[in-house]
Protein backbone atom coordinates (compact mmCIF):
# COMPACT_ATOMS: atom_id res chain seq x y z
CA UNK A 1 0.00 0.00 0.00
CA UNK A 2 1.28 3.47 -0.85
CA UNK A 3 2.39 5.68 2.03
CA UNK A 4 -0.24 8.31 1.16
CA UNK A 5 -3.01 5.71 1.12
CA UNK A 6 -1.85 4.30 4.45
CA UNK A 7 -2.04 7.81 5.97
CA UNK A 8 -5.65 8.18 4.82
CA UNK A 9 -6.51 4.76 6.22
CA UNK A 10 -4.98 5.74 9.56
CA UNK A 11 -7.11 8.90 9.65
CA UNK A 12 -10.27 6.87 8.96
CA UNK A 13 -9.40 4.37 11.69
CA UNK A 14 -8.86 7.20 14.20
CA UNK A 15 -12.33 8.55 13.33
CA UNK A 16 -14.07 5.22 13.96
CA UNK A 17 -16.37 6.80 16.57
CA UNK A 18 -17.40 9.73 14.34
CA UNK A 19 -19.49 8.57 11.36
CA UNK A 20 -19.91 12.14 10.11
CA UNK A 21 -16.15 12.61 9.86
CA UNK A 22 -15.82 9.27 8.04
CA UNK A 23 -18.54 10.38 5.59
CA UNK A 24 -16.66 13.62 4.93
CA UNK A 25 -13.41 11.73 4.29
CA UNK A 26 -15.18 9.28 1.95
CA UNK A 27 -16.75 12.12 -0.04
CA UNK A 28 -13.31 13.70 -0.41
CA UNK A 29 -11.95 10.37 -1.60
CA UNK A 30 -14.73 10.19 -4.20
CA UNK A 31 -13.67 13.62 -5.49
CA UNK A 32 -10.07 12.40 -5.73
CA UNK A 33 -11.25 9.27 -7.51
CA UNK A 34 -13.22 11.33 -10.04
CA UNK A 35 -10.22 13.60 -10.64
CA UNK A 36 -8.03 10.54 -11.19
CA UNK A 37 -10.43 9.01 -13.72
CA UNK A 38 -10.66 12.37 -15.47
CA UNK A 39 -6.88 12.42 -15.86
CA UNK A 40 -6.95 8.87 -17.25
CA UNK A 41 -9.52 9.87 -19.87
CA UNK A 42 -7.50 12.92 -20.87
CA UNK A 43 -4.30 10.87 -21.10
CA UNK A 44 -5.95 8.19 -23.25
CA UNK A 45 -7.45 10.83 -25.55
CA UNK A 46 -3.98 12.21 -26.17
CA UNK A 47 -2.46 8.80 -26.90
CA UNK A 48 -1.11 8.93 -30.40
CA UNK A 49 -2.20 6.19 -32.77
CA UNK A 50 -0.02 5.50 -35.78
CA UNK A 51 -1.70 6.39 -39.08
CA UNK A 52 -3.76 3.68 -40.70
CA UNK A 53 -2.02 1.95 -43.57
CA UNK A 54 -3.91 1.47 -46.83
CA UNK A 55 -3.28 -1.95 -48.35
CA UNK A 56 -3.34 -2.99 -52.00
CA UNK A 57 -5.79 -5.62 -53.19
CA UNK A 58 -3.15 -8.35 -53.61
CA UNK A 59 -2.03 -8.09 -49.99
CA UNK A 60 -5.61 -8.20 -48.73
CA UNK A 61 -6.49 -11.16 -50.95
CA UNK A 62 -3.57 -13.13 -49.47
CA UNK A 63 -4.46 -12.22 -45.87
CA UNK A 64 -8.13 -13.09 -46.35
CA UNK A 65 -7.33 -16.18 -48.46
CA UNK A 66 -9.67 -15.07 -51.24
CA UNK A 67 -9.18 -14.08 -54.87
CA UNK A 68 -8.73 -10.54 -56.13
CA UNK A 69 -11.91 -11.06 -58.19
CA UNK A 70 -13.85 -11.80 -54.99
CA UNK A 71 -12.61 -8.55 -53.48
CA UNK A 72 -13.46 -6.53 -56.59
CA UNK A 73 -16.97 -7.96 -56.64
CA UNK A 74 -17.62 -7.80 -52.89
CA UNK A 75 -15.45 -4.78 -52.09
CA UNK A 76 -18.32 -2.36 -51.62
CA UNK A 77 -19.87 -4.60 -48.94
CA UNK A 78 -16.74 -4.81 -46.79
CA UNK A 79 -16.55 -2.21 -44.00
CA UNK A 80 -12.81 -1.51 -44.41
CA UNK A 81 -12.70 -0.58 -48.11
CA UNK A 82 -11.57 2.84 -49.25
CA UNK A 83 -11.97 3.88 -52.86
CA UNK A 84 -9.55 6.22 -54.58
CA UNK A 85 -11.05 6.81 -57.99
CA UNK A 86 -11.41 3.35 -59.52
CA UNK A 87 -8.81 1.84 -57.22
CA UNK A 88 -9.83 -0.17 -54.16
CA UNK A 89 -7.68 0.24 -51.08
CA UNK A 90 -8.19 -1.43 -47.74
CA UNK A 91 -7.72 -0.10 -44.22
CA UNK A 92 -5.15 -2.25 -42.37
CA UNK A 93 -6.82 -1.56 -39.01
CA UNK A 94 -10.25 -2.30 -40.42
CA UNK A 95 -9.03 -5.54 -41.98
CA UNK A 96 -7.45 -6.64 -38.69
CA UNK A 97 -10.69 -5.96 -36.80
CA UNK A 98 -12.71 -7.80 -39.47
CA UNK A 99 -10.45 -10.86 -39.35
CA UNK A 100 -10.64 -10.99 -35.53
CA UNK A 101 -14.46 -11.11 -35.54
CA UNK A 102 -15.93 -14.59 -35.00
CA UNK A 103 -17.41 -16.06 -38.16
CA UNK A 104 -20.32 -18.44 -38.63
CA UNK A 105 -24.02 -18.73 -37.84
CA UNK A 106 -23.68 -18.50 -34.06
CA UNK A 107 -21.23 -15.58 -34.07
Amino acid sequence: MRKETKTILDVILRCADDPVEIAVILSELEMLKAAGFSQLVIASAHAVKPPDELLEIGTVAQRMKVSKTYLYRRGETLPFVRREGRKLLFSARGLDAYLKKPKGKNA
